[in-house]
């Protein structure tokens, strides 16, 4: 009849739809272990083979609330003791804990405390912390890993029999 779409229209539509919404969960499940689990963990393997390791110095530190999207920041300073003299660098990081603003930091980043970095020896004002590579790894392969079986349970997924009559 003129003006109806036939059966076999409408699946192939559901059936093309569907496996284009499986390539975008394939997409992003590629891309979080790429990005995670292997280009993450290849720069700081190729920052710790080229640049040089010195013990910072945490001189200042303190946490600040950033409002309730945002979160906490730490905020830091350490100072790195260089032939040439001391040089200071600032910096931050999202922090997930809560604290009290108004206590000093405690643990890694307390005042006084020494954290590994490594330093451009081109450009001493680039510097890189080292990351845990297990960590990135970790959500790397999971978060991927739950994105890539999402796609696939799209792409191979049983169809709902009410929509193959349709």
């Amino acid at each position: 009849m003129p003006g109806q779409s036939s059966a076999p229209e409408s699946v192939s539509t559901k059936q093309k739809r569907g496996h284009w919404s499986a390539l975008i969960w394939l997409a992003i499940g590629a891309f979080l272990i790429k990005y995670f689990a292997f280009d993450a963990v290849e720069k700081d393997r190729r920052v710790k083979a080229n640049w040089e390791l010195y013990n910072a110095t945490i001189v200042k530190s303190e946490i600040v609330h950033k409002g309730l999207e945002s979160g906490w920041q730490l905020n830091y300073a350490f100072e790195i003791e260089l032939p040439s003299g001391k040089r200071q660098y600032n910096t931050s990081q999202t922090s997930g804990k809560g604290a009290n603003p108004g206590k000093p930091v405690e643990g890694q980043f307390a005042i006084g405390n020494t954290l590994p970095v490594y330093l451009n020896p081109n450009n001493l004002a680039e510097f890189h912390r080292p990351k845990r590579q297990w960590g990135l790894r970790l959500i790397g392969y999971l978060g991927g890993g739950f994105f890539i079986l999402t796609g696939l349970s799209v792409l191979f997924g049983k169809r709902n029999p009410k929509e193959e009559k349709a």
